[in-house]
Formats: C-alpha cells, sequence, structure tokens
C-alpha cells in the first residue's frame, strides 16, 4: 500500500479521462500558467493550486479491500475524515445525490455518496478510483481554500456564477478550528 499527498505546483487542471478539449478555455491556462494535464479516471476537470486544493492517491492490493465500490470507498476515505475531524471540519459523505450544475467540472458534477464529501451541506473533496487486475488506485482532490474564479476560468463557457460556484462549493479552511 502506498499513500501519497502532494499539491500541485505550478497550478494544474487535470481533466477526466473523457473530459471533451472543448471545454478548456486554453488562452485562460495559458495566460494563467495553467499547466493542463489528463488522469486515468472520469469525470470533470478539476482546478489544482498550491493554497486552494490538498490531492492525494492510495495504491492497494486489490485482494486486501472490499469488492464492492460503495464500501472500498468508505474504507479508504476513513483516515481523509479522521483527518477532516482533527482539523475540526464536521465531514461526511454527502447523504444523497444532487444534480449537476455543470458536467465538465468535476465539483459541480452531480454529488454522489459514494465518493463526494461535503461539509456544511457544501462539496470538500471528490475521489475517484480505478481499478487493475491485482490494485486498486484512488485519488482525490480535498478543496482547502475555494478559489472560484480560476476554476471557473479554465473551462470555456461554464455558465456558472462564482457565487453559485461557492454555494455549492466549500474548504477546509472555512470549517476549520483556530
Amino acid at each position: 500500500r502506498t499513500l501519497r499527498v502532494y499539491r500541485w505546483e505550478p497550478s494544474c487542471l487535470s481533466m477526466g479521462y473523457r473530459q471533451e478539449p472543448a471545454t478548456v478555455d486554453w488562452a485562460f491556462c495559458e495566460r494563467e500558467g495553467v499547466d493542463v494535464t489528463r488522469r486515468q479516471t472520469g469525470g470533470g476537470g478539476i482546478y489544482h493550486d498550491a493554497f486552494g486544493d490538498v490531492s492525494y492517491s492510495i495504491v492497494a492490493p486489490k485482494a486486501e479491500l472490499p469488492g464492492k465500490l460503495m464500501d472500498c470507498y468508505r474504507l479508504l476515505l476513513r483516515p481523509v475524515l479522521a483527518a477532516f475531524a482533527r482539523l475540526g471540519v464536521d465531514a461526511d459523505f454527502v447523504p444523497e445525490e444532487r444534480p449537476a450544475l455543470y458536467e465538465p467540472a468535476c465539483y459541480l458534477r452531480a454529488l454522489h455518496p459514494a465518493h463526494d464529501l461535503v461539509a456544511g451541506d457544501r462539496k470538500v473533496a471528490g475521489n475517484a478510483q480505478y481499478r487493475r487486475k491485482d490494485a486498486v488506485v484512488q485519488h482525490g482532490s480535498l478543496t482547502y481554500a475555494v478559489r472560484a474564479e480560476p476554476h471557473l476560468g479554465i473551462f470555456s463557457n461554464p455558465g456558472v456564477s462564482a457565487e453559485a460556484f461557492r454555494d455549492r462549493v466549500t474548504g477546509i479552511a472555512e470549517h476549520a478550528d483556530g
């Protein structure tokens, strides 16, 4: 088993495996020095920056994990939820599905009880998995501070205001003790 916790420097858009390149505002990314990469999991694009985002990945033998996807997420996200609790952040899995606001943006896609964590009823972390013959890889993005404008700026036509983004997404800093 391997755990990696990291931040992104320079800022980066990680595109979902099947995300259409036309959804990206390439000029914004170039102008703002935002790198672009494509990850092995699906979903929408995520804006990562050194201040507002903490990322992690876990690689574990498939034989050591539950076979059911929901059970696997719950097991692998226990340490993330424990870390939130140590910081005084009351976070948990979103209790029920919620509709998407904008599909190409991971944080604005439909929320799902399997892999989306909320604090104060707003998304604070998104997580994804992919499985190989003998291994499971799970990775996630934990929002430390909400930076709605650059997060929306990476998309060519998000149709969502910064205010609507902040109504959907929260950060650890907003909820942490002291």
